[in-house]
């Protein structure tokens, strides 16, 4: 049976940026932006604080306070 798309996405949350950037050639050209790039990201730009507000699946909401 097939698992279902958001079970898939759920049962590897953890692991899938990593898993896309190790595992498949030439991710970092079409995947390049992943939640903890745009994190630090926003840190090198000057903001004090930045946090994960929600998730789900592969889709961030972050804050950042400048």
């Amino acid at each position: 049976m097939l698992e279902k798309m958001s079970d898939f996405f759920e049962n590897r949350i953890d692991t899938y940026d990593s898993h896309m950037l190790t595992e498949i050639e030439k991710a970092e050209e079409f995947y390049p932006l992943t939640a903890e790039h745009e994190m630090n990201a926003l840190k090198n730009a000057g903001f004090s604080s930045v946090e994960v507000l929600d998730r789900w699946e592969n889709t961030y909401t972050l804050k950042a306070v400048k």
